[in-house]
Order: C-alpha cells, then sequence, then structure tokens
C-alpha cells in the first residue's frame, strides 16, 4: 500500500509538471503569435495582378464671344499586386486664343511624363520611388526633370474608396525656356513633396477623386514652391467609357520670374475616358 501510494504521488507530481509546462508553451506561443502580428505589416487589401490602361481626351466647353481653344489628352498605364505597384503616365495639352479680327496665337503648350514605383502597396505604409519630366510653354519651362523617394501612409482603404498622404525628397532640374535676367537659364535644387489623395466611389457609376501636391524648396520654402491640385469627377457610360469633368489649378512661385504672364495655370475640362 506505501509503494502505491508513493507511486500515486509521484505520478500525479509529474502529471502536474507536464500541465504546467504545457501551459507556459501554449501561453508563450500566444505572446508570439501576438507580437508577430503587431509588428507584421497590415494588408489592408489583397487583390490580383492585372494590368489597367486609360486613355482621355477633353477640351472646354467655352463658345460665342470666347474664342480660346484648350486641349488635353492623357494616357494612363498601371499593374498592381501585393508586393509591387507600378504607374506611368503621360498627358499633353494645347490651348490658342485670338482677337476678334486677329489671328489664332498659342497661349498654353505642354507635356508630361511620369513614372511610378510602390513597395507593399495595400499596406498602411508603403515606401516608393518616382520619376518625371515635363515642360510648359505657359510658365516658360523648357524641360524639368526630377526623381525621388519617400513614404505613404494609407488611412483609409475600402473597395476603390482610399484617403492617403506621402512624404518625398526630389532632386529636380529645372530649365528656363527663355533664359531672364532676374533667374538662371538652369536650376538644380532638392525639394519637399506633400502629396494628399482622396478618391470616393459615390455611386455606382459615379466616381470623384482629388490629389494635391505642395512642394517647397527645401533651402528657400515660402520663396520656391509650386502647388499642383487635381479634381475630377468620372461618370460611367458603360464599362469601358466615361463621361470627365476635370478641374486642374498649379500654382508655380517663379513662373513670372521665368517670364510667364502668371504664376498661376488652371483649367476646367469635359472629356472622354475608354478603360481597356
Amino acid at each position: 500500500m506505501i509503494v502505491r501510494w508513493i507511486d500515486g504521488r509521484v505520478v500525479r507530481e509529474w502529471l502536474r509538471r507536464v500541465r504546467r509546462t504545457e501551459g507556459r508553451r501554449r501561453c508563450a506561443v500566444a505572446v508570439g503569435v501576438a507580437i508577430l502580428s503587431a509588428i507584421a505589416p497590415v494588408r489592408l487589401t489583397a487583390q490580383d495582378s492585372t494590368w489597367q490602361r486609360s486613355a482621355d481626351l477633353s477640351a472646354n466647353a467655352w463658345y460665342g464671344a470666347a474664342h480660346t481653344r484648350v486641349v488635353s489628352s492623357q494616357i494612363d498605364l498601371g499593374r498592381t499586386d501585393s508586393s509591387l505597384s507600378v504607374r506611368a503616365s503621360f498627358r499633353f495639352s494645347y490651348a490658342d486664343d485670338r482677337d476678334a479680327d486677329g489671328p489664332r496665337q498659342v497661349t498654353a503648350r505642354g507635356g508630361q511624363l511620369s513614372l511610378g514605383i510602390d513597395y507593399r502597396p495595400y499596406d498602411r505604409w508603403s515606401p516608393f520611388v518616382f520619376g518625371g519630366s515635363e515642360t510648359s510653354y505657359q510658365q516658360r519651362i523648357a524641360r524639368r526633370d526630377n526623381v525621388g523617394a519617400g513614404a505613404k501612409r494609407t488611412l483609409r482603404r475600402k473597395g476603390r474608396d482610399d484617403l492617403s498622404i506621402s512624404l518625398a525628397l526630389l532632386a529636380e532640374r529645372t530649365r528656363a525656356l527663355v533664359p531672364h535676367d532676374s533667374i538662371a537659364g538652369v536650376d538644380a535644387r532638392a525639394r519637399w513633396s506633400l502629396r494628399f489623395r482622396y478618391r470616393r466611389q459615390l455611386t455606382h457609376t459615379l466616381y470623384f477623386s482629388h490629389v494635391t501636391f505642395y512642394q517647397p524648396g527645401v533651402r528657400l520654402p515660402l520663396a520656391q514652391y509650386t502647388i499642383d491640385a487635381t479634381t475630377a469627377v468620372e461618370a460611367s457610360i458603360t464599362s469601358v467609357v466615361s463621361l470627365t469633368a476635370t478641374l486642374r489649378d498649379r500654382y508655380d512661385s517663379e513662373a513670372r520670374q521665368r517670364g510667364a504672364d502668371s504664376d498661376n495655370d488652371g483649367n476646367f475640362l469635359f472629356g472622354l475616358r475608354a478603360h481597356f
């Protein structure tokens, strides 16, 4: 009997130790999973990898006494998956005007090419690199090239709805169309680039988007800066074709120093967009 009692105590003690050890292991595993869940990047949405292409043709709607004509076209190409987002865009715009009895004269002409790559675009934090080149007759820019890198913070994403901000540092080189006495013919500088973007699916066929870039110079942020804002509404006619209304406004604090008539350049256009 004594032997059986001793053996029973030993067995019970061994079982208690096993249960205690197993409990510690389970607790450690739970803590480890919690820590990994906290530090792992949060993916807001997972989507299939597909190429997206669109082409847009827009023009102003003035008539009668107004003689200004404005035409703009844009082509967008992009591919996005959970690891990488690649996007490219090209835009060309043209405008002319005339007096009542005079010939037409070019008042605006410009082109813009941009390329961007985002790493892990569906995470809340996403690093990116980008580059671009542009020309603008109305702002007296023969050519402006820039390249930079930064990070995007996505505040909200649900379906096509999207709200994000980003901050980047870029290197820029600008060559004036006609060198002016008050500004160098070629200027190189560093800029900050702060972007705010909001996109929302208002109805099944109506889509709203807004994006604003604020790019101050690193050395003289109050004297050397640009603001570029684009607001657009898109109404689907079919699964491929949409009607668009776009308001673009750009302010360059040094445009007049290069010989432009105004630091501000903007237009409001209606057009058609095709997705394919």
